[in-house]
């Protein structure tokens, strides 16, 4: 008899815990970037239309250097995303930060790229594209933190 409390007593504390652990999860870890939530990778070849004048650009790049196909995660202008952007000229930096570095920035798009080299190297970058004097171009490349 007293085996069989123990049991109910142990199974009891189980079920607590499950429950306890689903709530949590549940509760209090949500998604923390945008990244998890709305965008997807897009697959750029030659048969592509781009969305935008950045991707366009991408795909005229990558074309250029024969490097497609190309896939992108294009966050636009989302400076949530750019303060997590750590590359080699900016580490977060806000919009105000990107207007004092490049004069006359018009506009500007964060873009994740991933793409295979010739020798079969597997690249993958997160690209500061900015848009000055009717053009685009690199403004920084690096990562995004978490």
């Amino acid at each position: 008899m007293n085996n069989k409390r123990i049991l109910i007593v142990f199974l009891i504390m189980i079920l607590v815990l499950i429950a306890g652990y689903f709530i949590y999860t549940s509760f209090f870890l949500k998604p923390t970037t945008k990244y998890t939530q709305e965008y997807e990778w897009t697959i750029i070849d030659e048969y592509y239309t781009p969305k935008d004048l950045v991707e366009d650009f991408i795909k005229q790049d990558a074309i250029a250097k024969n490097n497609l196909p190309v896939n992108i995660i294009n966050y636009g202008d989302d400076q949530s995303t750019l303060r997590r952007f750590r590359g080699k000229r900016f580490a977060g930096p806000s919009e105000a930060q990107l207007q004092m570095m490049f004069n006359g920035l018009e506009d500007w798009k964060l873009v994740d790229i991933q793409y295979k080299t010739e020798k079969d190297q597997e690249i993958r970058r997160t690209v500061l594209y900015v848009y000055l004097n009717g053009d685009w171009s690199v403004g920084d490349s690096g990562e995004l933190t978490k």
